[in-house]
C-alpha cells in the first residue's frame, strides 16, 4: 500500500492566527478556494506516493533530524501571487530561507536520500500556500479554471499586506499523508517530531 506523503514544518501560532484571518477573507473571492486553516504549513520535503512500510523509517528520520537542528524563526513576507496574473495559480506566503530554516531542510533531504528515499529534487522553496485557483469539473472533463477577478484579487492582498505578519519560532516538523478529494486536499497527520530549543 502507498500514500502520498510530504514532511513539512508547523506554524509559530501567532502567524497561524493572523493567516486565519487571510484564509478568510481570501474566501470571499470568487474563483479561489481557500486552503483548510490547520493544513497551513511549509513543506521541508516531498515524497509522492510512498511504500507505508516506509514510514517507521522515516519517523526515525524525523527524530534524528529533529535532535540535530533547532527551531526555525519563520519570518513571512509580503502576500504574493502564485507566478504572475498571466498564469495565476494561487495565492501564497513567501518566507525568508534564513540559514536555520534552509540547514534544516537540507539535514532533512539529505537524510532521506542516504536512507533511499527519492524527495522532491526541486530546490527548496520556503512558502505557505494560502489559496488555489478553483477548478470547475465536468463529467469526463479533466478540470477548467474558473474565473478569478483579478483586479479584486490585488487590491484586496494590498489591504491585507498591512500590518506586516509577524515572525516566530517554529517547533514541529510533521509528516503527513495527502489525499485529493472532489473537495480538496485531506492531510493526515502520520507522525510529528519536536525541534531542538534555542538556548
Amino acid at each position: 500500500m502507498k500514500k502520498r506523503l510530504f514532511i513539512a514544518i508547523e506554524l509559530p501560532d501567532k502567524l497561524r492566527t493572523e493567516l486565519d484571518y487571510i484564509v478568510d477573507q481570501l474566501a470571499t473571492v470568487g474563483g479561489l478556494k481557500s486552503v483548510k486553516k490547520d493544513q497551513l504549513h511549509i513543506t521541508l520535503a516531498f515524497l509522492g506516493d510512498t511504500d507505508t512500510a516506509r514510514i517507521t523509517s522515516l519517523k526515525k528520520i524525523m527524530n534524528k533530524v529533529a535532535r540535530l537542528t533547532h527551531e526555525p524563526k519563520i519570518t513571512p513576507k509580503l502576500l504574493s501571487p502564485f507566478l504572475n496574473l498571466a498564469d495565476f495559480r494561487g495565492v501564497w506566503v513567501p518566507v525568508e530561507t534564513t540559514p536555520e530554516l534552509s540547514n534544516l531542510a537540507n539535514i532533512l533531504r539529505a537524510e532521506l536520500i542516504n536512507s533511499g528515499m527519492h524527495p522532491d529534487s526541486k530546490p527548496f522553496n520556503a512558502h505557505i500556500t494560502l489559496a488555489r485557483h478553483r477548478l470547475q469539473r465536468a463529467v469526463g472533463d479533466s478540470g477548467t479554471k474558473s474565473h478569478v477577478d483579478l483586479d479584486e484579487l490585488q487590491s484586496l492582498l494590498k489591504e491585507l499586506s498591512h500590518p506586516p505578519l509577524p515572525s516566530g519560532l517554529a517547533n514541529t516538523i510533521t509528516l503527513f499523508s495527502s489525499q485529493l478529494t472532489p473537495q480538496g486536499h485531506i492531510y493526515t497527520n502520520e507522525h510529528e517530531s519536536k525541534l531542538e530549543e534555542r538556548e
